[in-house]
């Protein structure tokens, strides 16, 4: 997660910019000195432009941490006492389900408790019209038994139970649109697989969220035009 130092850009602002704005209070009108007023003119205006970048990032910082505080504290309400397994990986928040609670073991079929489950989480994500989501299903790395019948592998299982995640999710109010559903089997693992403790962890559904529009930092135009051209 990002962290800005909100005293120490104020303090590095003022430190930067005043000295730079007194050195450049007057113009000369001729001579050596019109190089070094020149070169202090530009060093006010790199300083002021490194200034506008940061709080812009600092903006966005704000409005991104702003929206998932939110977001945490309507899956808290919804699952009350339950214990909520919420983490943010690569800069995106992550629920995270455990399937022992969703399926049984082999199983893609959603138990009784998983549908009342997953319908307290269908209730925050329908409330999130601009945002988009991934239903991402997860096992531990033990072979998947002969006996779930149609089903080859542990990654296509876990595509199975994320597909009848998704779909349930749908049936209570979510729209199509925004959801997406994949499956990893066992290769992205969050404990260690050597022990029952770290395959139960292992065993899970993941929700998602996908940034919105808004918390999308603006790409500078150069940029785009320059991966255009090439």
């Amino acid at each position: 997660m990002l962290r800005f130092p909100f005293g120490l850009l104020a303090i590095l602002a003022s430190l930067t910019l005043a000295p730079l704005a007194t050195g450049c209070a007057s113009a000369p009108t001729a001579g050596p000195s019109q190089d070094a007023f020149d070169r202090c003119t530009g060093d006010l205006a790199r300083a002021q432009a490194d200034l506008a970048r940061a709080q812009g990032d600092l903006a966005f910082a704000q409005r991104r941490l702003g929206n998932y505080a939110s977001l945490i504290d309507r899956l808290r309400k919804a699952f009350g006492d339950d214990k909520l397994a919420l983490t943010i990986r690569n800069g995106f928040l992550v629920l995270q389900l455990p399937n022992d609670v969703l399926f049984d073991s082999g199983k893609a079929t959603l138990k009784t408790e998983g549908q009342d489950t997953l319908a307290k989480v269908a209730g925050v994500l329908a409330e999130e019209s601009t945002r988009r989501f991934i239903i991402a299903g997860h096992t531990d790395n033990v072979a998947i038994s002969a006996k779930a019948a149609g089903l080859k592998s542990n990654w296509q299982l876990s595509q199975m139970r994320a597909l009848s995640a998704t779909e349930f999710l749908i049936t209570k109010g979510v729209a199509a649109t925004q959801l997406s559903a994949a499956g990893y089997g066992e290769f992205l693992p969050t404990a260690d697989n050597a022990t029952d403790d770290g395959k139960a962890k292992n065993r899970r559904i993941e929700v998602i969220f996908m940034p919105t529009l808004d918390e999308i930092p603006n790409i500078p135009a150069d940029l785009v035009s320059s991966a255009d051209e090439g």
